[in-house]
């Protein structure tokens, strides 16, 4: 099966939910459910009976770059690759959760609960905005909360284990991203072969991470477990977005906010990236960055 989703003529329907778009397009529901769905829910991580609520113009554009695109790429490194190359120049504090943030006068005062202060020109924050409450001061900010407390998040678990019950039973079927659902398309989970995308685990035992586990995972086989905060997108989002990017340019303003659920497009990586270099140009940062290509090599420590 095929899903085109070019076309000679603009829809008019520029504003419709994803659950609008497929009631109103005869779509079979083994391929939507069984194979477009999975994939949205795979990128996203998100909850299955949320996915409905977000606008189908972003996920639908996401699928046909992700299938008609450039080629998708693994930085180097993995995620601490990613982590040190961010943090390199930078002098952080961390350990300790911020407690509070407002403005001094022509500064503002960031303390956290072990009691270390500082007072900045600007402060960038970069957290779900369900967590602003906690330190931002409720007076002086009452105007960004109403509108940042708007934003909608969910909350899901990730557990890295070694339990191969969540794989398919015979092993050459196995494969870096294993999808499994019940035949009514109401519960569902996806599980990321560890071994398979990370360089240190070649060759050892199997690891893996499920996103929201839906069968037992044998708790003797449990290495962690991590409760991760996810952004909700509906069709208030692009609103609420648009009207966050049009304080940022009040002048003299001090505090910013940014993160994945601040950016048009899917609330993933990328667009938090995206959304703190808009408040860099704002700070006149430079983005040395941008307009660089990857640098493309193959990995034959994972087989490809």
């Amino acid at each position: 099966s095929y899903l085109f989703l070019s076309c000679t003529e603009k829809s008019k329907n520029q504003d419709i939910t994803l659950a609008e778009f497929i009631n109103q397009n005869d779509i079979e529901e083994v391929f939507w459910h069984g194979v477009v769905m999975p994939v949205l829910y795979t990128i996203c991580t998100c909850n299955p009976k949320t996915i409905g609520d977000w606008p189908a113009k972003n996920l639908l554009e996401f699928l046909r770059h992700l299938t008609d695109g450039d080629m998708l790429l693994r930085m180097k490194g993995g995620t601490p690759a990613f982590v040190d190359s961010l943090i390199k120049g930078i002098d952080i504090h961390s350990g300790s959760a911020i407690k509070k943030v407002e403005l001094q006068g022509e500064k503002v005062l960031v303390e956290n609960e072990k009691g270390d202060q500082g007072t900045f020109d600007r402060v960038i924050v970069a957290t779900p905005t369900s967590k602003l409450e906690e330190f931002l001061n409720p007076e002086q900010f009452a105007e960004d909360m109403n509108l940042l407390k708007q934003f909608r998040f969910e909350q899901g678990d990730l557990v890295i284990h070694t339990d191969a019950t969540v794989m398919p039973p015979r092993r050459k079927d196995w494969s870096v991203l294993s999808y499994m659902m019940d035949r009514k398309f109401t519960r569902q989970q996806f599980t990321v072969w560890m071994n398979a995308v990370e360089p240190s685990l070649v060759g050892k035992n199997p690891v893996f991470q499920t996103w929201r586990p839906v069968v037992d995972i044998d708790p003797k086989k449990v290495i962690s477990k991590v409760t991760l905060t996810r952004a909700v997108v509906d069709s208030q989002t692009i609103a609420l977005n648009k009207e966050l990017q049009q304080r940022h340019l009040e002048p003299n303003r001090k505090v910013f906010y940014c993160g994945s659920w601040s950016c048009d497009g899917l609330p993933i990586l990328e667009s938090a990236v995206t959304s703190a270099m808009h408040i860099a140009e704002i700070l006149g940062a430079p983005l040395p960055f941008v307009g660089l290509k990857p640098k493309v090599e193959v990995a034959p420590e994972l087989g490809y």
